[in-house]
């Protein structure tokens, strides 16, 4: 048995870098799922927002916060909410965590 499986070949998806690619397929399928939810309930607190719910709004980049905490668009769409609602010390706090988490310089001049 172990001279057969000397002369099978390995498929090339299997070497290499078609590991690494098979990895990283995995991984992204793997946080897909929260990935959707944290992008749905950002898109129902940009929805709440545009109707001045901010109170709601707030509550769901809160929920989308929670499955991916380093979120930039949801700390800066969240620091927006709390300012509108003139809570404007949990905002500044937020809106230095959302510089904090953008990596790029341009990010940072923005937030």
């Amino acid at each position: 048995m172990a001279l057969l499986h000397k002369h099978i070949k390995t498929p090339p998806c299997y070497s290499g870098i078609g590991k690494q690619a098979l990895a990283a397929l995995v991984a992204m399928l793997a946080f897909a799922p929260a990935l959707a939810q944290t992008n749905r309930f950002l898109a129902e607190g940009n929805n709440l927002y545009s109707k001045q719910k901010y109170d709601e709004a707030t509550a769901n980049y809160l929920k989308a916060l929670q499955k991916d905490p380093n979120n930039a668009t949801g700390l800066f769409n969240l620091g927006s909410a709390l300012y509108q609602n003139k809570k404007y010390d949990s905002s500044r706090k937020v809106m230095a965590s959302t510089a904090n988490a953008l990596k790029d310089k341009n990010g940072k001049a923005a937030a």
